[in-house]
């Protein structure tokens, strides 16, 4: 905080998840892992999808943090997508933290070169 109380930069993260809007157990949760950053004063932008994620990730070279969705096993192209953001993260800032949100079930099939990407696995339940 600078001298008077106001806020110069705060910190930004990008949560992406495909079913943020959804009224799922995850999609409550991942809303409720949003509010709780919003309330330790952590600006949140929010994509529900990988394209949006990247177009964030562009126009906005403040974000140091991004959550992101492994996906669940009927929805393949989710976790194609969230690969391939990994790696246009990791092209333009080795540093950024990831953070990747698997439900429990799902984590043994987070590939070990994604794994080795990110920084840590989040269970969202």
């Amino acid at each position: 905080m600078a001298h008077g109380g106001s806020r110069i930069v705060g910190m930004r993260a990008l949560v992406v998840d495909s079913g943020l809007r959804g009224h799922t157990a995850i999609s409550h949760a991942v809303r409720a892992l949003v509010e709780e950053l919003r309330g330790r004063d952590v600006f949140v932008i929010e994509s529900t999808s990988s394209d949006d994620a990247e177009a964030s990730l562009i126009a906005d070279t403040s974000i140091q943090g991004i959550v992101l969705d492994w996906g669940r096993d009927d929805r393949p192209s989710i976790r194609l997508n969230t690969r391939k953001l990994i790696s246009t993260v990791r092209c333009r800032n080795i540093h950024v933290p990831i953070f990747l949100m698997a439900e429990r079930g799902d984590a043994t099939s987070v590939p070990e070169e994604v794994l080795r990407s990110v920084d840590e696995l989040v269970w969202v339940l």
